[in-house]
């Protein structure tokens, strides 16, 4: 069960940074298009995540409060490039900007766990 809320909670956070990003923020732009293909790099990004935290789960840097957001916002990244086509800063802006996006965003929902116990 734990599994499965970590990677429902995966795919939100990326698929919330991503959303937006397509369209450069401009919420009045976003179509269900962009919804599909968010959700596509939203459960892209959780798929990675999962197979890279299975992967690796007997390395000693996993105890580090940064490793789950840090390996998160790399799969957004790659995800990001998989799924579409960049909209702006070239072939890999967006990419990056989803990826620093959910790192962010993941590293704030870490902290915010650890501090409200």
């Amino acid at each position: 069960m734990d599994r499965f809320k970590k990677f429902f909670g995966d795919w939100f956070k990326a698929f919330a940074v991503c959303y937006p990003m397509m369209v450069e923020g401009n919420l009045s732009a976003l179509t269900m298009s962009h919804f599909w293909t968010a959700n596509f790099t939203g459960l892209t990004t959780a798929c990675l995540a999962l197979v890279l935290s299975l992967r690796f789960k007997d390395l000693s840097f996993q105890k580090f409060k940064w490793y789950d957001p840090a390996l998160l916002g790399i799969s957004a990244f790659f995800a990001d490039i998989l799924s579409h086509a960049s909209h702006f800063w070239g072939f890999l802006g967006e990419a990056f900007l989803t990826g620093i996006g959910t790192f962010a965003l993941a590293l704030f929902f870490k902290y915010w766990k650890l501090e409200s116990r």
